[in-house]
């Protein structure tokens, strides 16, 4: 008797335990972003006194004067702070997204690319720089066409789905089958561009958060922010499918809607995000695996979670590649396959049970 009690007691400690630690992740995750942010807009390849740094912020904000010199004024302010935010928020919606994607197709090894954003992208960026819709200089075509692009190939993956209504299958298959097509199509212009073409086409590919400033961000901030009040009344539902749509379906839910309304979700926030940054892989793949092994699925914890480790990660590479080498910029989409399979092969191997 006095050792069932013992274990009962033991059981309950670890329950407290795992509960506190669930419910810290939130703050802890948010102070490590927080932590990077200032880490990474005090180094870089001009040398600013951290000094120099914070007063220039101070004097921004508050409109105070401290005679910082210009130069340095202006490299903080329009190179580090866009880069820097850029990198956040791309990060916030991969995470979130990769999250949505792994819960509603029940597959951890899913990401927002499993709609064929990725490929949809690229595919429009070469018809409009090869085929002529853009060019090179003229950025905002491009942009329209990587959005229009990527829109393009998740609405038809979604479309074929839910004609089949909306099984997690038909979406994965939809997913592999449209992700090849558009490849291979992509690749066929690029064998017809000029070599200026194919460099703009590739460099799109490789991913870049420092190409635009605070202006643009004005356009995917609104998407971004949109989506994440509109999944807010989903969570329950969201937590009801983890257990199965048998489950789901006798709690009164129509799981093939709620997968088709996240889908689209998903392609709007992705689709806004990649025209401007590129197709960035992994941290929409990385992120939920680091947080689901804390929080579990509880889908209030997960997916803010879920969202700041996406951030975390990808500012994380973005600084890296910034800094690793002299007088070199290492794409953030080659930084962040660096820093995410190492993780992502961690996590793997250290889940013996179930991911759901």
């Amino acid at each position: 008797m006095k050792k069932n009690l013992n274990l009962s007691h033991n059981h309950r400690q670890r329950f407290e335990k795992k509960v506190f630690i669930q419910n810290l992740s939130i703050p802890l995750l948010f102070f490590i972003l927080v932590s990077i942010i200032l880490l990474s807009i005090t180094v870089g390849a001009f040398n600013i006194q951290i000094n120099d740094i914070y007063l220039t912020l101070l004097d921004y904000f508050t409109g105070s004067d401290h005679s910082i010199p210009k130069i340095q004024s202006d490299i903080i302010l329009k190179l580090r702070m866009p880069r820097v935010l850029w990198a956040v928020t791309a990060g916030l919606g991969f995470g979130l997204t990769g999250a949505l994607m792994q819960t509603v197709l029940r597959n951890p090894l899913a990401s927002p690319f499993t709609l064929g954003i990725s490929s949809g992208a690229n595919f429009g960026v070469a018809v409009a720089i090869v085929v002529g819709f853009g060019t090179v200089g003229n950025t905002y075509s491009v942009i329209a066409c990587a959005f229009m692009g990527s829109l393009m190939a998740s609405f038809i993956i979604i479309g074929i789905s839910s004609m089949k209504g909306g099984t997690i299958q038909i979406l994965v298959l939809s997913g592999i089958g449209l992700n090849y097509i558009l490849r291979a199509c992509g690749d066929m212009l690029e064998y017809m561009a000029t070599p200026e073409q194919l460099e703009s086409t590739r460099a799109f590919s490789r991913g870049e958060l420092g190409a635009f400033g605070y202006q643009e961000f004005v356009w995917v901030a609104p998407i971004l922010a949109a989506g994440i009040l509109i999944i807010i009344p989903m969570i329950l539902d969201l937590n009801a499918i983890i257990a199965g749509d048998e489950k789901a379906v006798s709690l009164g839910i129509k799981t093939g809607t709620l997968r088709i309304k996240v889908m689209l979700l998903i392609s709007l926030i992705v689709s806004s995000i990649v025209a401007f940054v590129g197709p960035i892989g992994f941290i929409g793949l990385i992120s939920p695996h680091i947080v689901r092994s804390i929080t579990g699925v509880n889908h209030k914890l997960y997916l803010p979670g879920s969202a700041l480790a996406g951030a975390i990660i990808l500012l994380l590479a973005d600084t890296l590649g910034m800094n690793m080498l002299e007088n070199t910029v290492i794409p953030v989409g080659v930084m962040t396959s660096f820093v995410g399979v190492p993780f992502f092969l961690y996590f793997i191997l250290k889940e013996r049970r179930k991911f759901w």
